[in-house]
């Protein structure tokens, strides 16, 4: 993925690895359970430890007043309002992925709901062709729309276990990052490629709930205060 050798101006080791691991997050679909959809969902969690991974993705002084989502036999539920604009929930496309997402009011406008649908279809035993059908029918109709202002979703935890390959079901580990709502963007758009020479990515690009990844060294930031 890398070369031994270390071009001027390349990121230090530890920071070029952490962006690597976000190659495999690049076309990913952010935020939809639709393009990973199985015949039943993963196994349940107990509702405190849920809330608590869910609320791992945002910056500790957002948790409190922070909105949960937890996952329940037909689909999530809200078990907690919000009452600073932000909503998480663990999303488990799989059972061995886990991704804490945490949407400010424009993503729970718009991408949430994606996520709430799909998994309620997923629920009910639909294919994944089935989900993105629906998905992309209330797009086309207007219920569903892309973001409409620059926004946030937070994944700042460190179990982020995010689809690397949708073909074979893989899964990996991704470091903490923030996603910047950028419908319809491209990489190309930005000049980034696969390698993270640009240090972010484009994840669902071309599509309405396309981002833009930023990794976040948290170990970093921690040492300059």
């Amino acid at each position: 993925m890398f070369s031994n050798s270390r071009p001027t101006g390349a990121p230090p080791l530890r920071r070029r690895k952490m962006l690597g691991l976000f190659i495999g997050l690049v076309g990913m679909a952010v935020g939809s359970a639709a393009d990973a959809a199985s015949s039943a969902l993963p196994p349940l969690m107990p509702e405190q430890e849920e809330i608590s991974a869910a609320l791992e993705g945002l910056p500790p002084h957002l948790r409190e007043q922070a909105g949960v989502f937890v996952l329940r036999a037909k689909g999530y539920e809200r078990v907690r309002d919000s009452r600073n604009d932000f909503n998480c929930v663990l999303i488990r496309e799989w059972a061995k992925s886990f991704e804490s997402q945490c949407y400010d009011a424009e993503g729970t406008a718009t991408i949430l709901p994606v996520v709430l649908l799909s998994t309620e279809l997923l629920a009910k035993g639909a294919s994944e062709a089935e989900i993105d059908a629906a998905v992309a029918a209330r797009y086309a109709s207007g219920e569903f729309r892309a973001p409409q202002r620059v926004g946030i979703t937070y994944m700042l935890s460190n179990r982020n276990i995010v689809v690397m390959d949708r073909k074979t079901k893989r899964v990996g580990p991704a470091p903490p990052h923030l996603m910047f709502y950028s419908p319809y963007a491209k990489p190309e758009d930005f000049g980034t490629n696969d390698h993270f020479d640009s240090h972010f990515g484009v994840a669902d690009a071309g599509t309405p709930r396309a981002m833009i990844i930023v990794p976040v060294d948290l170990h970093q930031e921690a040492h300059q205060h």
